[in-house]
Protein backbone atom coordinates (compact mmCIF):
# COMPACT_ATOMS: atom_id res chain seq x y z
CA UNK A 1 0.00 0.00 0.00
CA UNK A 2 1.29 3.41 -1.27
CA UNK A 3 1.20 6.33 1.78
CA UNK A 4 -0.27 9.10 -0.23
CA UNK A 5 -1.29 12.55 0.54
CA UNK A 6 -4.15 14.03 -2.09
CA UNK A 7 -4.27 17.08 -0.06
CA UNK A 8 -3.35 20.30 -2.32
CA UNK A 9 -2.97 23.76 -0.82
CA UNK A 10 -3.00 26.91 -3.67
CA UNK A 11 0.99 27.04 -3.01
CA UNK A 12 1.45 24.24 -4.25
CA UNK A 13 -0.62 24.00 -8.00
CA UNK A 14 1.01 23.54 -11.05
CA UNK A 15 2.45 26.09 -12.71
CA UNK A 16 3.31 25.52 -16.53
CA UNK A 17 3.19 27.92 -19.59
CA UNK A 18 2.18 24.48 -21.73
CA UNK A 19 -2.01 24.99 -22.10
CA UNK A 20 -1.85 27.66 -19.41
CA UNK A 21 -1.88 24.78 -16.45
CA UNK A 22 -2.81 27.32 -13.43
CA UNK A 23 -6.20 28.02 -15.00
CA UNK A 24 -7.68 24.62 -15.78
CA UNK A 25 -7.57 21.07 -14.34
CA UNK A 26 -4.00 20.11 -14.84
CA UNK A 27 -2.77 22.42 -11.82
CA UNK A 28 -3.79 19.66 -9.69
CA UNK A 29 -3.60 16.91 -11.51
CA UNK A 30 0.09 17.25 -12.00
CA UNK A 31 1.18 17.39 -8.45
CA UNK A 32 -0.79 14.45 -7.63
CA UNK A 33 0.39 12.45 -10.56
CA UNK A 34 4.09 13.53 -9.94
CA UNK A 35 3.53 12.74 -6.54
CA UNK A 36 2.63 9.21 -7.54
CA UNK A 37 5.46 8.98 -9.89
CA UNK A 38 8.15 9.73 -7.49
CA UNK A 39 6.71 7.47 -5.08
CA UNK A 40 6.85 4.94 -7.33
CA UNK A 41 10.46 6.07 -8.60
CA UNK A 42 9.31 5.75 -12.38
CA UNK A 43 8.09 2.15 -11.85
CA UNK A 44 5.12 2.26 -13.58
CA UNK A 45 2.88 2.71 -17.16
CA UNK A 46 1.43 5.92 -18.48
CA UNK A 47 -2.10 5.47 -19.94
CA UNK A 48 -1.88 8.52 -22.22
CA UNK A 49 2.19 10.67 -22.94
CA UNK A 50 0.85 13.92 -20.73
CA UNK A 51 3.21 14.26 -18.55
CA UNK A 52 6.56 14.16 -20.57
CA UNK A 53 5.28 17.68 -21.66
CA UNK A 54 5.96 18.43 -17.97
CA UNK A 55 9.11 17.17 -17.18
CA UNK A 56 11.38 14.45 -18.24
CA UNK A 57 10.60 11.26 -17.10
CA UNK A 58 11.46 7.60 -16.81
CA UNK A 59 8.59 5.86 -17.16
CA UNK A 60 6.67 4.18 -20.03
CA UNK A 61 3.91 5.83 -22.09
CA UNK A 62 1.15 4.54 -23.44
CA UNK A 63 -0.56 6.17 -26.91
CA UNK A 64 -1.21 5.02 -30.11
CA UNK A 65 -0.69 8.17 -31.72
CA UNK A 66 1.00 11.14 -29.15
CA UNK A 67 4.53 11.47 -30.76
CA UNK A 68 5.71 11.06 -27.05
CA UNK A 69 4.94 8.04 -26.54
CA UNK A 70 7.00 4.90 -25.79
CA UNK A 71 4.80 2.17 -26.06
CA UNK A 72 2.56 3.00 -29.91
CA UNK A 73 -0.44 0.96 -28.57
CA UNK A 74 -4.16 0.91 -27.23
CA UNK A 75 -4.99 0.50 -23.47
CA UNK A 76 -8.10 -1.73 -24.62
CA UNK A 77 -5.30 -4.68 -25.85
CA UNK A 78 -2.72 -3.58 -23.02
CA UNK A 79 -2.48 -5.80 -20.24
CA UNK A 80 -2.18 -4.10 -16.88
CA UNK A 81 -1.97 -7.20 -14.52
CA UNK A 82 0.26 -5.94 -11.41
CA UNK A 83 1.01 -2.91 -13.20
CA UNK A 84 1.35 0.62 -11.14
CA UNK A 85 -1.37 2.37 -13.41
CA UNK A 86 -1.48 6.25 -13.94
CA UNK A 87 -3.68 8.34 -16.58
CA UNK A 88 -4.45 12.22 -16.81
CA UNK A 89 -7.96 13.12 -18.32
CA UNK A 90 -7.00 10.52 -21.04
CA UNK A 91 -9.22 7.52 -20.55
CA UNK A 92 -12.77 9.70 -21.05
CA UNK A 93 -11.51 9.76 -25.00
CA UNK A 94 -11.42 6.26 -25.55
CA UNK A 95 -14.91 5.04 -27.62
CA UNK A 96 -15.82 9.00 -28.43
CA UNK A 97 -13.96 9.10 -31.53
CA UNK A 98 -11.31 11.53 -30.59
CA UNK A 99 -8.22 11.47 -32.61
CA UNK A 100 -9.95 9.90 -35.45
CA UNK A 101 -9.68 6.74 -33.43
CA UNK A 102 -12.20 4.39 -32.61
CA UNK A 103 -16.40 5.06 -31.79
CA UNK A 104 -17.53 2.35 -29.23
CA UNK A 105 -19.17 4.38 -26.70
CA UNK A 106 -18.84 2.01 -23.74
CA UNK A 107 -14.88 1.23 -24.47
CA UNK A 108 -13.87 3.87 -22.01
CA UNK A 109 -15.63 2.02 -18.85
CA UNK A 110 -14.62 -0.86 -20.28
CA UNK A 111 -10.79 -0.40 -20.09
CA UNK A 112 -11.34 1.73 -16.60
CA UNK A 113 -12.90 -1.58 -15.13
CA UNK A 114 -10.00 -3.31 -16.94
CA UNK A 115 -7.37 -1.73 -15.66
CA UNK A 116 -8.71 -1.15 -12.14
CA UNK A 117 -9.59 -4.92 -11.65
CA UNK A 118 -5.61 -6.13 -13.05
CA UNK A 119 -3.15 -3.05 -11.66
CA UNK A 120 -1.73 -3.31 -8.79
CA UNK A 121 -2.32 0.33 -7.75
CA UNK A 122 -3.38 3.28 -10.32
CA UNK A 123 -4.02 6.81 -10.11
CA UNK A 124 -6.50 7.91 -13.01
CA UNK A 125 -7.62 11.57 -13.40
CA UNK A 126 -11.42 11.37 -15.60
CA UNK A 127 -12.94 15.59 -15.97
CA UNK A 128 -16.49 15.28 -15.50
CA UNK A 129 -18.43 16.06 -17.99
CA UNK A 130 -16.75 14.97 -20.89
CA UNK A 131 -17.71 11.85 -21.16
CA UNK A 132 -21.34 11.61 -20.57
CA UNK A 133 -21.50 7.54 -20.97
CA UNK A 134 -18.34 7.07 -18.72
CA UNK A 135 -19.38 9.85 -15.72
CA UNK A 136 -22.82 7.50 -15.78
CA UNK A 137 -21.45 4.36 -15.44
CA UNK A 138 -19.19 5.43 -12.93
CA UNK A 139 -21.49 7.16 -10.92
CA UNK A 140 -23.62 4.09 -11.22
CA UNK A 141 -21.02 1.70 -9.88
CA UNK A 142 -19.33 4.19 -7.44
CA UNK A 143 -19.17 1.87 -4.36
CA UNK A 144 -16.71 -0.26 -6.98
CA UNK A 145 -14.21 2.57 -7.05
CA UNK A 146 -12.44 4.33 -4.61
CA UNK A 147 -12.15 7.85 -5.64
CA UNK A 148 -12.31 11.45 -4.52
CA UNK A 149 -12.81 15.17 -6.64
CA UNK A 150 -11.36 18.16 -7.03
CA UNK A 151 -13.86 20.66 -7.78
CA UNK A 152 -13.81 24.58 -8.63
CA UNK A 153 -14.75 27.05 -6.09
CA UNK A 154 -15.67 29.42 -8.57
CA UNK A 155 -16.30 29.41 -12.26
CA UNK A 156 -15.15 32.93 -12.67
CA UNK A 157 -11.14 33.46 -12.84
CA UNK A 158 -10.31 37.02 -12.40
CA UNK A 159 -7.51 37.98 -15.05
CA UNK A 160 -4.26 36.91 -13.56
CA UNK A 161 -5.26 34.50 -10.80
CA UNK A 162 -5.42 31.08 -11.39
CA UNK A 163 -8.47 28.65 -10.54
CA UNK A 164 -8.90 27.37 -6.76
CA UNK A 165 -9.70 23.94 -6.16
CA UNK A 166 -11.74 22.01 -3.62
CA UNK A 167 -11.20 18.37 -2.46
CA UNK A 168 -14.55 16.77 -1.87
CA UNK A 169 -15.41 12.68 -1.57
CA UNK A 170 -18.93 12.96 -2.52
CA UNK A 171 -21.24 12.31 -5.37
CA UNK A 172 -22.07 16.32 -5.39
CA UNK A 173 -18.69 15.73 -7.55
CA UNK A 174 -20.31 14.76 -11.09
CA UNK A 175 -23.21 17.98 -10.76
CA UNK A 176 -20.59 20.10 -12.50
CA UNK A 177 -20.58 21.15 -16.52
CA UNK A 178 -17.77 20.64 -18.79
CA UNK A 179 -15.98 23.81 -20.48
CA UNK A 180 -16.12 23.07 -23.73
CA UNK A 181 -14.57 26.92 -25.08
CA UNK A 182 -11.90 27.56 -24.16
CA UNK A 183 -11.49 23.31 -23.23
CA UNK A 184 -11.17 23.14 -19.30
CA UNK A 185 -12.86 20.95 -16.49
CA UNK A 186 -14.70 22.42 -13.34
CA UNK A 187 -14.91 18.98 -11.52
CA UNK A 188 -12.35 15.89 -11.78
CA UNK A 189 -12.89 12.77 -10.30
CA UNK A 190 -9.52 10.83 -9.30
CA UNK A 191 -10.21 6.90 -8.96
CA UNK A 192 -7.42 5.40 -6.61
CA UNK A 193 -6.18 1.72 -5.91
CA UNK A 194 -3.80 0.25 -3.69
CA UNK A 195 -3.19 4.03 -2.09
CA UNK A 196 -3.58 4.57 1.56
CA UNK A 197 -4.62 8.44 1.31
CA UNK A 198 -5.84 9.14 4.96
CA UNK A 199 -9.00 10.61 3.77
CA UNK A 200 -12.23 8.68 3.72
CA UNK A 201 -12.60 8.54 -0.34
CA UNK A 202 -16.20 6.77 -0.21
CA UNK A 203 -19.62 7.67 1.18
Amino acid sequence: MLKFDISINEDEYFKHSHNQTEKNERSIELVLCFRYVDTLKGNLIEIGAITPYYRTISHHCLDPIDKKATIKDFAETYDFTDKNVLSISTIEHIGLGDYNLEKNEGLSYDVLCDLYQKSKTCLISLPIGYNKYLDDKIMSNLDEFEYFFYVRESMLIPLGRHTSWKLINDESGFNFIYNRNPKSANSVIFIIKGIEHGFSCTT
